[in-house]
């Protein structure tokens, strides 16, 4: 299992698990965290600053879609 991160303030936000050896992972469901979807942006609250950490899709190495967390808003 690997944590994933707030970009604000480090804390964890989940915690997520390898589905196999190419390097595609799902969201642990005992660690997970609500993905919020807005008019204008996708993101997940921390739990720890309640800074909201906006998520872009994008293609993993494998062709899979994942989500990225690419910036912080307040």
């Amino acid at each position: 299992m690997e944590d994933v991160k707030c970009l604000s303030c480090n804390g964890v936000l989940f915690k997520k698990n390898a589905l196999d050896n190419k390097g595609n992972w799902a969201m642990d469901p005992q660690h997970s965290l609500d993905l919020i979807e807005e008019t204008d942006s996708t993101y997940f609250k921390c739990p720890h600053c309640s800074i909201k950490n906006i998520v872009v899709d994008s293609i993993s190495p494998t062709g899979l879609g994942q989500l990225k967390i690419v910036r912080v808003e307040k």
